[in-house]
């Protein structure tokens, strides 16, 4: 199944110009468009805005520790009630499991490893540089037996209800035998070599036949 091509939508670069600016709302919006360390507080400071503004709040997937900064950064959000609440990985996709299988969190998981498969068999003996990457970064992932980031390979799994090393024997089989018609296509069958003709040797014509 080929899932479609989005196109990569870039923004320009702009300089920050304040006597445009009306607010510090302003100036940090406009922050986005500038470079690297103002952009990233510039979305840093869009993402929360959609955050508080967004009506069907959104569940903030945590693990780190409780009372460090971030932590009770969080726990302020939730007590503003700008996210619905604060959940563990492990709690998170414990709720997705029950969720509808049609859901979009369940659709999203389903395309992480599809694209993941995909890259793996794609690029697997790639030249380029690029495709090199693709391979590596997909390998990775499906080697990988993290379970603290949320959308790991072994948390995806979980989700679909399938054995990640099921998946990962699988897809070294898959190679194991990809990689003997790879070999088998490129032997090139050795000719014998044809033995050269001997040289013609000059018979005697018998004497009887030359006084003929």
């Amino acid at each position: 199944m080929k899932h479609s091509t989005k196109t990569l939508q870039f923004e320009e670069l702009k300089s920050l110009d304040l006597q445009m600016c009306h607010s510090v709302g302003d100036i940090v919006d406009a922050m986005r468009y500038c470079a690297f360390g103002a952009r990233m507080l510039g979305e840093v400071a869009h993402t929360i805005f959609e955050m508080v503004t967004a009506k069907d709040k959104p569940i903030l997937i945590y693990s780190g520790i409780a009372d460090a900064p971030l932590g009770l950064l969080l726990k302020k959000f939730v007590s503003n009630r700008w996210c619905r609440r604060i959940m563990l990985p492990s709690q998170y996709f414990s709720v997705l499991r029950k969720t509808a299988p049609q859901g979009p969190e369940y659709l999203l998981v389903i395309a992480m490893l599809q694209d993941a498969i995909e890259c793996f068999q794609k690029y697997r003996w790639a030249i380029d540089e690029n495709g090199q990457q693709l391979y590596a970064d997909a390998n990775e992932w499906i080697e990988s037996e993290d379970r603290k980031w949320p959308f790991s390979f072994e948390n995806v799994c979980g989700v679909l209800n399938l054995n990640p090393d099921y998946i990962r024997v699988g897809l070294n089989r898959w190679v194991e035998r990809a990689e003997v018609r790879r070999r088998a296509n490129k032997v090139v069958p050795i000719k014998p070599a044809v033995a050269p003709l001997p040289e013609a040797v000059p018979v005697p014509v018998p004497v009887a036949a030359r006084a003929s």
